[in-house]
């Protein structure tokens, strides 16, 4: 076992009577001739035993006993870890990978690239004392001190310093607040560089918070696994250990309805981590609109560049903005406008070089308007830099228009190629045939794979001979012969016509169709009495009304092409009998296994009309029949038997996948895209899991054991006697019973082994590299699982049919079961965990070219509006300029809409 760091407990008594002192923590270190980290690490606990001299010198200075200081004792006890800890050895590859992350994403990708690079000016700072809701306010009979303009000069890294790390930054709608956020945040971050005592700075948008409104620390995890990859696991460890800087932008971009709510949120936070280091930043009358108070220790508002900080900015370009210098003399409005460093800066851009630069600030109307008119002539002056574009100005504002409002209504400041949603299509028509094209697609997939694997386990007619079997199938190649010898006293089958070969269509449908719920479930499910007669009564409608169906379509089939009344009767009945114990069988164990797992209102498909669903049918039917004749050709079986049993199958399809509604067996798959984007196995998590998931294996391996042999010793017996229906039914239980067990497992563990302590060393550092990853890492879940299943599989069948059935060809029937099972538990993972999530969003990217949200290649387009620096690239994502663009293209795209649905003049 590797030994646990134990986790530090904030010394929150030392950090209040310093408080009581109007000290921070920078004082406190120049009074006791410590350094400031000493201080800091005192009061965030990760030194909890001072040296014996500086306990001294706090007991002396504060006049206060070493209790009353919070701490327990005055000897030196510090605490080491073992070098060779591998708990140390990952807590410090997470932090340097974290570390580089953020300066990867926040400083190389936003602060170096901010339109804010081109008026880089030192902005003053006023404090705002009536912005806070300070608890310490009363201990310290402080009174509401009026806004005091901090010294020029002063920078933003001091003040955080001076308010020990809880500060609120103000300003007006580009005024410089994420700026100064950022090169905070840079500074932050050198020092975590430098000393690994030192906290990790993260940058989070609070954005999303309005989303589900969650307690601020499940909404930080989930963050820090959706945006920087942290497994939960470790950004818990870290929210619990105070180990973050907390850097919160956005607040302004909270709904109104839900912001008083997310203060509420960060307070009730900052109340169970007090010591923790908070910065919020929010634009001023957003803040202000709401009473509630955020509880930190200082304020500060940024404010407007002066008339003299412009002209001297203008002034040391010289002749280029000289233009520009005398337009912002002569309108005063928009010398007013040129304050806030991001206009200041689009102006330049917008305007330097123009030789007709004082003809465009010819702007007229309300201050709003003339804002509107400059971005205007700087989203014209960025879309002309260069001759050549394969984009119209109308295709691009357009699209940027769109992809602005989708990023408002989803609450997202930054984009990523890889997490659009099928919701982004609306709810209309586009949404409707997504959901329909994706169905039939995957459903005919699986139905190919599942039919051809039994058509070539099958076998069947041999040449021109009337013998019936598995002789040209994969069991006649592995050398069991020709017919159904192989089986010994199991050649009768189920009954009704249906023989030991055919029989084993029920074995391969029920083990695949369990194998694709659990495996997209990553696990197993409860079982209970009421899930178990819940699935018990579903699965006897569904096999009478699906018996009597398939033999009324297979009768006349039979009598056709099998030559007489009575074949005809036999064979269809036995059709039907075959068909109904499978849907049966299928539907009584999904309704039973899903039952305690996924609520009621949950468990239907959207409603799809009759018409629609009849063609999801024949579609996903056809390609089920198609592919068992075609593996029947292939086998050389004779045309009748092709045509008979590919109809067959592919009536079983059309009922199974198709008609009926074939989404249920995929939990989520007409929901959220969720690529499988970093796989980080850690056998320490394996084998911590394993006890529980091998007891889940054995409940649910027995549940569907007794419900499969019960159902299968019932019919057989019926047709053959008692004791053979108990021996049939006895040997299937066991195999789809055990296999299913199997497959639960491994899902399980892949679940399980997935959920690291260290973070990936990949992150989404190219557009659309986390569905490209998603595939791979499917492919790898595959060969992982494929030759492990099969392996177990194998030996469960050849003891089944050796040990219990007594049949002499076990080992040629445990190595073909072994093959075919091995390889739909490798397709299996290869779809679910990863491949589908690609279907999907390629799917989704096509239908949104055809109705015109964007174009054909969206990664491209994106980076040519990067290059105009309308857009700029964040790692692998894009984001706006600035929010302030971000609205413009908004608007843009509410009157494109606006127009497109008022009714035309005529």
């Amino acid at each position: 076992m590797d030994e646990q760091p134990s986790k530090p407990k904030p010394n929150v008594l030392l950090r209040q009577v310093r408080r009581k002192k109007h000290l921070t923590q920078i004082q406190l270190a120049e009074q006791l001739s410590v350094s400031l980290d000493t201080v800091r690490s005192w009061e965030s606990g990760r030194r909890r035993h001072p040296y014996p001299e500086q306990l001294e010198k706090l007991c002396t200075f504060f006049q206060m006993t070493t209790e009353e200081l919070g701490f327990e004792a005055t000897e030196e006890t510090e605490v080491v870890f073992p070098k060779d800890s591998s708990a140390l050895r990952h807590a410090r590859i997470n932090r340097r990978r974290m570390i580089r992350r953020v300066r990867a994403t926040w400083i190389d990708g936003v602060l170096k690239e901010s339109l804010h690079k081109a008026a880089l000016i030192a902005l003053g700072l006023q404090e705002l004392p009536e912005a806070l809701e300070n608890p310490w306010r009363l201990t310290v009979q402080e009174t509401n001190l009026p806004p005091r303009p901090l010294p020029p000069g002063t920078s933003i890294v001091e003040v955080y310093d001076d308010a020990d790390g809880e500060l609120l930054i103000l300003g007006e709608p580009g005024g410089g607040k994420t700026t100064l956020l950022l090169e905070l945040a840079r500074t932050l971050l050198r020092r975590a560089d430098q000393d690994e005592t030192e906290l990790i700075p993260v940058v989070f948008n609070l954005s999303t918070w309005a989303v589900k409104q969650l307690p601020l620390a499940e909404w930080l995890v989930e963050e820090l696994f959706l945006k920087y990859h942290v497994p939960r696991q470790v950004a818990q460890q870290w929210l619990q250990d105070d180990e973050l800087i907390i850097l919160l932008d956005g607040l302004d971009e909270v709904a109104d309805a839900s912001r008083a709510a997310c203060v509420k949120a960060i307070n009730h936070y900052k109340s169970l981590h007090p010591i923790v280091h908070i910065v919020v930043c929010c634009r001023l009358a957003e803040y202000f609109a709401v009473e509630t108070r955020v509880e930190l220790q200082q304020a500060v508002a940024v404010q407007p560049l002066t008339v003299e900080q412009i002209d001297q900015y203008l002034s040391s370009a010289g002749k280029p903005l000289e233009s520009i210098r005398k337009a912002l003399e002569e309108d005063v409005d928009l010398q007013e406008m040129a304050r806030l460093p991001l206009m200041l800066s689009i102006l330049t851009l917008t305007y330097l070089g123009d030789g007709k630069a004082s003809e465009g600030f010819a702007l007229t109307g309300s201050r709003e308007a003339r804002r509107q008119q400059v971005l205007d002539r700087y989203t014209q002056r960025m879309l002309g830099r260069r001759a050549e574009s394969r984009y119209t100005e109308q295709q691009t504002t357009h699209w940027l228009g769109w992809l602005a409002s989708q990023m408002q209504k989803q609450s997202l400041t930054e984009f990523y190629l890889e997490r659009m949603q099928p919701d982004w299509l609306g709810g209309g028509p586009p949404r409707h045939r997504y959901n329909t094209v994706l169905l039939r697609f995957i459903y005919a997939i699986e139905s190919i794979v599942i039919i051809s694997l039994f058509a070539w386990v099958r076998g069947g007619k041999i040449g021109n001979t009337a013998t019936f079997g598995v002789g040209a199938g994969l069991l006649g190649q592995l050398g069991a012969g020709s017919g159904n010898t192989i089986w010994g006293w199991m050649a009768p089958g189920i009954g009704g016509g249906v023989e030991a070969g055919g029989s084993t269509g029920i074995v391969f449908a029920l083990i695949f169709c369990l194998q694709i719920l659990l495996i997209s479930a990553s696990g197993f499910p409860t079982i209970s009495w009421k899930a178990g007669w819940h699935g018990f009564f579903q699965g006897v409608k569904s096999a009478l009304i699906t018996g009597g169906i398939i033999s009324l379509f297979c009768v006349p089939i039979f009598i056709i092409l099998g030559g007489g009344i009575v074949h005809g009767l036999v064979y269809g009945i036995g059709a039907g009998v075959f068909g109904g114990v499978l849907i049966g069988l299928l539907s009584g164990l999904l309704a039973g296994l899903r039952y305690e797992t996924v609520p009621r209102s949950q468990d239907l498909e959207p409603k799809r009309p009759f018409r629609v669903r009849l063609l999801d049918g024949a579609i996903v039917g056809s390609a089920a029949g198609l592919s068992f004749a075609l593996v029947d050709v292939a086998l050389h079986i004779v045309l009748s038997s092709v045509i008979v049993y590919g109809t067959i199958a592919g009536f079983f399809c059309f009922v199974a996948f198709g008609f009926a509604g074939g989404s249920r067996l995929i939990p989520g798959l007409l929901g959220a895209i969720k690529p499988a984007e970093s796989v980080s196995w850690e056998w320490e998590s394996v084998a911590q899991h394993l006890p529980e998931t091998l007891r889940k294996g054995l409940i649910s391996s027995l549940f569907i054991a007794l419900c499969v042999g019960a159902v299968l010793a019932l019919i057989s017996g019926a047709f053959y006697g008692v004791d053979y229906g108990v021996r049939y039914g006895l040997i299937y239980g066991l195999i789809i019973g055990l296999i299913i067990g199997i497959a639960g497992v491994l899902a399980s563990l892949l679940n399980s082994g997935w959920s690291s302590r260290l973070l990936n060393e990949h992150q989404l550092d190219r557009p659309n590299a986390g569905i490209r990853r998603s595939v791979r890492n499917a492919a790898f879940a595959g060969v992982l699982f494929a030759p492990i299943g099969g392996l177990m599989s194998a030996a469960c069948c050849a003891l089944a049919f050796g040990l219990v059935g007594g049949l002499q060809g076990w080992p040629i029937l445990g190595a073909g079961f072994g093959l075919v099972f091995g390889l739909l538990i490798g397709i299996q993972f290869f779809l679910i965990h990863g491949t589908i999530a690609w279907v999907k969003h390629y799917l989704l990217r096509w239908y949104l070219w055809r109705a015109g949200m964007i174009p054909i290649n969206y990664r491209a387009f994106l980076d040519y509006a990067a290059s105009r620096i309308l857009l700029r690239k964040v790692g692998g994502g894009y984001m706006f300029a600035h929010r302030i663009l971000l609205d413009y293209f908004a608007s843009l795209h509410g009157e494109d809409t606006e127009r497109a649905s008022s009714p035309k003049e005529h």
